[in-house]
C-alpha cells in the first residue's frame, strides 16, 4: 500500500464522483511509493471500491480519459494483467505546515502552539466582559434604554412626558344620577330630540342602551366634569353637522375622537375654538 499515492489522489484528483473516487483510491493502494506502475485485477479493485467489476472497468476508462491514470496491458486472455500509473503530483501535499513550527501552522499571533490564547489576551477579555456585565446589570435595574455605537454602549436619556390624566375617584351614585339627568336634558335641548319614554321595562332598557350609558361614558371620559362633557357634546355635534342621529349613542364615536384630538393638542375640548362651528344644520330624527 502506498501512502504517497493515496495522498496524491486525496490532494490533487479532480474526480468528484463518489464511486469514481473510490475506484481511483483503490488503484492508488497498488501504486509504489516512487510512483512507478502497479497492477491489480478488476475483482480486487471492485472489492475495495465496493462496486462490481463492470463499474471498475468503466471508471478505469474514464480516469484514463481524464488523464489521471494510464494503463498498460501485459498478456492475453485470462492471464492478462493491467498495470496502472498514477499521473498526479507526488510529494506535493496541499497543506505545507510543519509540525512544531507555528510559522507554517496558520496559528494566529495571539495564540500559542497548542491553540490557547496568550495570558495577557485572556486577562484583557475577562476585564472587558466584567465591565460589560456590570454595565448591563446596572442598566437593566434602572430600565434605561441603550444604543450600540462605534465607541461602545451609550444610554438614551428618557424624556419626561406625562400624558396620563390624574385619577379621579368615581362619584357616588346620587351624583351620577344627577349628572346623567342634566346631560340628558342638555343633549335633548341641543338636538331637539325628545327624551325617551321609560314607562315599561323594555323602554327603560332601550333608553339605557341608547341614552343613559353613552351619556355616562361621555361624562366619565371628561373625568366626571359636567361642564366639560357639555362642551364635548357641542364639539361632537358641530363635527356631525348635516348628519342624522337619534340619540347620544349616535355621537359617541365622534365624541371619543374629538376628545382624543384635544388630548393630543394638549387643550381642553372647546365647543368653539379649534372645534369652532355653527350648530346650524344638525338634524335629529
Amino acid at each position: 500500500m502506498s501512502r504517497e499515492a493515496m495522498e496524491a489522489v486525496q490532494d490533487h484528483s479532480q474526480v468528484d464522483d463518489f464511486i469514481g473516487h473510490r475506484v481511483l483510491m483503490a488503484i492508488a493502494r497498488f501504486i509504489p511509493a516512487d510512483g512507478s506502475e502497479g497492477w491489480a485485477p478488476y475483482r480486487t479493485l471492485a472489492e475495495i471500491a465496493k462496486c462490481d467489476k463492470d463499474t471498475v472497468g468503466s471508471w478505469v476508462s474514464n480516469l484514463e480519459a481524464a488523464g489521471e491514470i494510464s494503463t498498460r496491458k501485459v498478456g492475453q486472455g485470462r492471464g492478462t494483467k493491467i498495470y496502472y500509473k498514477l499521473h498526479l503530483p507526488f510529494d506535493q501535499p496541499s497543506y505545507q505546515g510543519v509540525i512544531g513550527d507555528n510559522t507554517h501552522n496558520n496559528v494566529p499571533a495571539n495564540q500559542t502552539s497548542d491553540g490557547t490564547l496568550l495570558e495577557k489576551e485572556l486577562r484583557d477579555i475577562k476585564k472587558l466582559l466584567s465591565q460589560q456585565t456590570e454595565l448591563l446589570s446596572r442598566l437593566l435595574s434602572q430600565n434605561v434604554p441603550t444604543v450600540q455605537t462605534d465607541s461602545g454602549t451609550e444610554t438614551i436619556e428618557p424624556t419626561e412626558t406625562n400624558n396620563s390624566e390624574p385619577t379621579v375617584q368615581k362619584p357616588p351614585q346620587a351624583e351620577i344620577n344627577k349628572a346623567k339627568s342634566e346631560l340628558e336634558r342638555y343633549f335633548a335641548m341641543k338636538t331637539q330630540l325628545p327624551v325617551p319614554a321609560r314607562a315599561t321595562k323594555k323602554q327603560k332598557a332601550a333608553a339605557a342602551v341608547r341614552w343613559w350609558n353613552p351619556i355616562v361614558e361621555l361624562w366619565e371620559l371628561c373625568q366626571y366634569d359636567t361642564a366639560q362633557a357639555k362642551r364635548l357634546i357641542d364639539a361632537s355635534l358641530v363635527k356631525m353637522a348635516g348628519l342624522t342621529f337619534d340619540s347620544p349613542e349616535s355621537i359617541l364615536k365622534t365624541a371619543r375622537a374629538t376628545y382624543a384630538e384635544a388630548r393630543r393638542q394638549g387643550v381642553q375640548v372647546q365647543s368653539g375654538g379649534a372645534m369652532n362651528g355653527s350648530l346650524n344644520g344638525l338634524r335629529g330624527v
